[in-house]
């Protein structure tokens, strides 16, 4: 039976390799359509790893890199993650930094992930990194799985166990990341100016469009039947798709597919109502992941403020809510518009160790 799953592996990875080798150009292929988030300034970056070059001891430098990560809500870029990990010379500590560091990285695009990969020495070791990097992919497509998993390994038993560990991922999504969370909720604005335009590589959206395209893919392509998760939409007030959270079972996504496709852009700004219905539908959730495009109507954004550290006291220790709260500013707003909104966000991250993102100019 073993030797049979090894043919069937090899058949698989051997047939892929003959699409790379028919069009070379699939090894490339083109990573998501993003707009820029507000990663951390490269001159912090590389303050830090000079800090941590500077240091003898490896605990050092894992406490260090620990401590400046959990202090700032903004995420890392990929050149910055692989400049990182440079510094850190054995194998258990790069694989405990991506631990860490995982809720705040964009994504690594291929080239990225195969530089991560290839600055291991030694193939064991290599392949443990793997499994700690490979929800960060940024285009899991079947020709980067493979392209990858010959690129860094010589050997045809490495490289059919490389795209074995690479064989189920699903591309991190450069909104929501990778949704790891055992139990999620998103909570989407769908004001009236999440209606928006913007144009992005040449195509134009509304911001509630774009939006729905990538919750859409997350829902369906990273979810797992053991995870629960539910969608919260909110404007002038808030609803749930679900009393609370159920799990990933293919009719509730499809439900939940559904639901999305069918948003529409309108009323006002009650982010407090999402908020407070996504903590109170379920004493389970520990992500919650908030996308507006703007500050909350009239006086709720210091009653917000206020509000999270109260529901998160009267939460378990262990079913404490992080926040994964984007900015999503992309269109023609005022650039004090977009500054009020950012500053929000970022303070609601802030209050729940989570993470921020201002999505605004395209890349």
């Amino acid at each position: 039976m073993a030797r049979t799953q090894s043919l069937i592996g090899f058949t698989v990875l051997f047939a892929l390799v003959a699409v790379l080798l028919l069009a070379p150009s699939a090894a490339k292929a083109q990573q998501q359509a993003c707009p820029q988030s507000d990663v951390r300034p490269d001159a912090w970056v590389q303050a830090l790893v000079q800090a941590m070059n500077n240091l003898g001891q490896s605990s050092e430098k894992m406490a260090l890199l620990q401590k400046s990560v959990a202090n700032d809500t903004r995420v890392f870029s990929g050149a910055q993650i692989v400049n990182i990990l440079g510094a850190l010379s054995f194998t258990d500590d790069k694989v405990m930094a991506m631990t860490f560091m995982s809720p705040f990285i964009i994504g690594l695009n291929t080239t990225e992930f195969v530089q991560v990969l290839n600055a291991i020495s030694f193939s064991p070791e290599r392949m443990t990194v793997l499994k700690s990097i490979k929800d960060t992919l940024l285009n899991a497509s079947d020709e980067n799985k493979v392209f990858i998993a010959t690129t860094c390994w010589s050997l045809s038993f490495d490289q059919q166990a490389a795209y074995a560990i690479l064989r189920d991922v699903a591309s991190r999504d450069c909104i929501f990341g990778s949704v790891t969370a055992l139990s999620a909720t998103f909570v989407i604005d769908v004001s009236g100016s999440m209606d928006t335009p913007f144009t992005l590589n040449g195509t134009t959206y509304s911001r509630l469009s774009y939006v729905q395209q990538h919750l859409s893919q997350v829902i369906s392509e990273q979810l797992k039947p053991y995870q629960q998760f539910n969608v919260i939409i909110y404007s002038s007030g808030a609803r749930a798709l679900f009393s609370a959270p159920v799990n990933a079972t293919t009719a509730n996504i499809k439900s939940a597919l559904t639901f999305v496709a069918g948003l529409r852009a309108g009323g006002s700004t009650n982010t407090y109502a999402g908020l407070q219905l996504a903590f109170s539908s379920s004493k389970d959730t520990v992500a919650v992941y908030l996308l507006t495009d703007g500050v909350p109507d009239p006086g709720l954004a210091p009653r917000i403020l206020q509000a999270i550290p109260q529901w998160e006291a009267q939460r378990a220790a262990d079913r404490q809510i992080r926040i994964f709260a984007t900015a999503f500013l992309l269109g023609p707003d005022s650039a004090a518009d977009k500054q009020l909104s950012a500053a929000f966000m970022k303070q609601v991250a802030a209050l729940t160790n989570g993470v921020y993102r201002n999505m605004d100019q395209a890349q």
